[in-house]
């Protein structure tokens, strides 16, 4: 199987995911795990931000440890904009 039929089965995995009334986390669970699956290399974590308390907040990251998950979630964030960011970065342990 090629990455695109890889990538289109993930997005019907996904899909799927919502029409049966799958969770939000159970969800953003299987965009990592699926993201993962690209690359054995890879770590995938989605995090948000938190207006009310100008936090950074954990909402998924199947692969990463969870003393990782755990420091990452509620750090204060000031400064930030409304844009989108993405961004790759490589942590070694």
């Amino acid at each position: 199987m090629d990455r695109f039929e890889t990538l289109l089965e993930a997005r019907v995995r996904v899909l799927e995911h919502i029409i049966e009334g799958g969770g939000v986390t159970e969800c953003l669970d299987l965009l990592c795990r699926d993201t993962e699956a690209f690359d054995p290399a890879m770590r995938c974590s989605v995090l948000y931000f938190d207006h009310k308390t100008m936090c950074i907040r954990h909402a998924a990251a199947p692969s990463l440890p969870d003393y990782y998950n755990d420091a990452i979630d509620g750090l204060e964030a000031r400064g930030w904009s409304r844009r989108r960011v993405v961004r790759y970065r490589s942590i070694h342990w």
